[in-house]
């Protein structure tokens, strides 16, 4: 779902100069793992579902009449939100045929809570500790040229995990 928006952020980022001694040519690729075909199938058919739902007005208000959509002020429960998780993987190949890999998680449901804290946190780390931001430039920025590490400690901080490995 946030595939192209992401890829656009990274390369926005590598525009910014976000990522010192970086190549120059920075290959971006968004994917999502499935246990099986079954799983896979349903998650593209929701998908499709939900974005037909949103553009169609009658598609969208029979599956608000059926229940299959949620209303206004209506999302998750916090049981569903406890069994939540995100696991971010991040594969670099460099050019001398080097190879890491960044796992960052996390613990709880990234659709609302984390998402919630992730912008706290930003705030926080603009408030609080301005000059942890690396913001080098002014206009529109991304989280990695404008917050750098300084988000990403606070995130870990206060729940998610990060690590650095080579693959």
């Amino acid at each position: 779902v946030m595939a192209a928006v992401n890829a656009g952020c990274v390369r926005r980022s590598q525009a910014l100069g976000a990522y010192p001694g970086a190549a120059a040519a920075v290959t971006y690729r968004d994917e999502a793992a499935h246990p099986g075909f079954f799983a896979a199938a349903v998650s593209v058919g929701s998908l499709a579902l939900f974005f037909t739902s949103l553009a169609a007005y009658p598609i969208r208000w029979i599956l608000f009449r059926l229940g299959l959509l949620p209303g206004t002020g209506e999302g998750p429960s916090v049981a569903a939100m406890d069994q939540g998780y995100l696991l971010v993987t991040g594969i670099g190949r460099g050019a001398k045929g080097g190879k890491v890999r960044s796992i960052l998680y996390y613990p709880t449901d990234a659709g609302y809570r984390d998402t919630a804290r992730m912008l706290c946190e930003s705030g926080l780390l603009l408030a609080l500790e301005p000059h942890r931001a690396t913001a080098s430039a002014s206009g529109v920025l991304t989280p990695a040229s404008g917050l750098g590490t300084g988000l990403l400690d606070r995130l870990v901080a206060t729940g998610c995990s990060f690590s650095v490995t080579s693959a």
